[in-house]
């Protein structure tokens, strides 16, 4: 069991999210944000074949499987 989102994970997760919505990605899911930025800076591998982790993954380098 790990913690997902204290206040520096909550903050990062949303910096994230900015981003992408910039680059014009809409992230569907408050969830798959914070999941998305857990597993980046964690370095896990995220088992997935939910499309919107593809933004993450060819942005910031989400590990999937």
């Amino acid at each position: 069991v790990f913690p997902m989102l204290d206040a520096e994970r909550a903050v990062t997760a949303s910096l994230r999210y900015r981003e992408l919505r910039r680059a014009g990605v809409t992230v569907r899911s408050t969830i798959d944000v914070a999941i998305a930025s857990f597993c980046i800076s964690e370095g896990h591998l995220l088992l997935t074949s939910d499309r919107d982790f593809d933004a993450y993954a060819e942005r910031f380098g989400l590990m999937r499987a």
